[in-house]
């Protein structure tokens, strides 16, 4: 018998926020899915520009996926996965060593981070790690600052 991880709802009790070296470290599991972020809070953005960015990014990806007709990992091309409307808030993630993102893991991730950082009002630069129940860390990324998505430190770690 295989045990199966279905996060538990998403209150502000399920967030566990530390601190770590500066940064603010919170595990967030995303209702309703087998995805759980571990997401490193940074400096403050100057906008609340993320809910918007990462709102068009989840359409974007409902769109691919429905274009494609099934989930499926992000091509080549498209991973790492890159996404901006403009606002001064970019989007990217990016498949792990020896594992790929899928585009329904990549849409929950970005489901998790509005649940965990929207819906607390941390409108901070991110780094956020993607794991998966059944296949462990699948993806990193971050929610980034136009002037902080210059910084190599924020897009790789």
């Amino acid at each position: 018998m295989v045990a199966t991880l279905v996060a538990p709802p998403v209150t502000l009790i399920h967030f566990l926020l530390v601190s770590n070296n500066g940064t603010n470290d919170v595990l967030c599991p995303v209702q309703g899915t087998r995805t759980l972020l571990h997401i490193q809070l940074y400096a403050r953005m100057h906008t609340h520009n993320m809910n918007a960015t990462i709102s068009a990014a989840r359409q974007h990806i409902d769109q691919t996926w429905k274009a494609h007709g099934h989930d499926g990992w992000l091509p080549a091309p498209l991973d790492p996965f890159k996404y901006s409307i403009d606002l001064g808030v970019t989007v990217f993630a990016s498949s792990s060593e020896n594992q790929h993102l899928t585009w329904g893991i990549l849409d929950s991730a970005l489901k998790g981070l509005e649940d965990c950082l929207i819906q607390n009002s941390w409108y901070q630069n991110v780094i956020f790690r993607i794991f998966d129940s059944d296949w462990g860390q699948v993806g990193d990324g971050s929610v980034v600052e136009a002037v902080a998505a210059m910084i190599p430190d924020l897009q790789s770690e």
